[in-house]
């Protein structure tokens, strides 16, 4: 059984540098350029998971220096975001994700807030252990 192949990573453009991930299907590399985002113009995509559906969770990094903040969704298809869910209508930051094997679920860990006043969050999609 082949299995598929992610590759994240960043492309540049006139706008700054847009989010690339790469696919190996088992037989040949398929390449897409997520839309640009309007906010800090450079998105790199790293940290790839399932998400136990057949798509994947990705993080968009903004490439300077700081933690990631970009959420992206394959899905369907296609690529979905930028999106960061609400973290207590506070602005969030996402250090990393992983999916939890055997489930569609997928948790990731942040910062909700800004220097001394910042918090550690956990995000999860999908269902949470009872």
């Amino acid at each position: 059984m082949r299995r598929p192949i992610w590759l994240g990573g960043g492309r540049p453009d006139s706008g700054g540098i847009r989010g690339l991930a790469g696919h190996w299907d088992g037989h040949a590399w398929h390449v897409d350029t997520l839309p640009a985002v309007q906010t800090l113009g450079d998105d790199v995509l790293n940290h790839l998971t399932t998400d136990g559906h057949h798509g994947l969770w990705a993080i968009g990094d903004c490439d300077c220096g700081g933690p990631a903040w970009r959420l992206w969704h394959y899905t369907g298809g296609r690529w979905r975001g930028p999106t960061l869910p609400a973290i207590g209508g506070s602005f969030g930051l996402i250090n990393a994700i992983s999916a939890v094997p055997g489930t569609r679920s997928a948790w990731a860990v942040g910062l909700r807030g800004v220097g001394t006043s910042s918090e550690g969050v956990v995000l999860v999609y999908g269902k949470t252990p009872r």
